[in-house]
């Protein structure tokens, strides 16, 4: 096994903060209550996934469904070792409700899906990026759809009335 390191400017070794592929974060809620913690994590590039709780149903005269939550993949660097103030939004379970929003605070907040009304709740609004991280390339940032799936392939993650999701995976040091 090789360790990579680089050497800083007053000849410190800077090594990997993980293992690359260490899966640092991932939650899901399983029950009615959104996951909220505080996670400590040292500086690196990430993979990062993240989408919110999807919207609830409406149910008077047929049934409409509301909107999935909105979607995150990337890759995102912390320039320093730091706290996360992370949610993990959960889906509607009930009529109408929209779904709660994931967030790390600072960094990124993925609105939860909308709730539906008499026709559609329509599509929810695409992640907010904030200064907290860089991102350094984006495969998916996008509001979910009326009626809509997830955008995680083979997953249900953020669908209309199902909860939301983070994984924070680590791949290396430098961006």
């Amino acid at each position: 096994m090789t360790l990579k390191c680089k050497f800083a400017p007053l000849g410190k070794p800077m090594v990997d903060s993980y293992d690359p592929g260490t899966v640092i974060y991932e939650a899901t809620p399983t029950n009615k209550v959104s996951i909220q913690t505080n996670l400590e994590i040292k500086q690196g590039v990430f993979e990062l996934m993240c989408c919110s709780g999807g919207g609830g149903r409406y149910c008077y005269i047929g049934c409409n469904t509301g909107s999935a939550g909105s979607f995150f993949k990337g890759i995102v660097y912390f320039d320093q070792d730091q706290t996360l103030d992370i949610q993990v939004g959960i889906g509607s379970t009930v009529s109408s409700p929209p779904g709660d929003a994931t967030f790390i605070s600072n960094c990124i907040n993925c609105p939860g899906g909308k709730s539906a009304n008499p026709t559609c709740g329509g599509n929810s609004a695409a992640p907010t990026l904030m200064d907290g991280m860089q991102v350094l390339s984006q495969e998916i940032c996008a509001g979910g759809v009326c009626g809509g799936t997830s955008l995680f392939v083979g997953t249900e993650y953020g669908a209309p009335m199902k909860s939301g999701y983070m994984k924070l995976t680590y791949l290396r040091l430098e961006p």
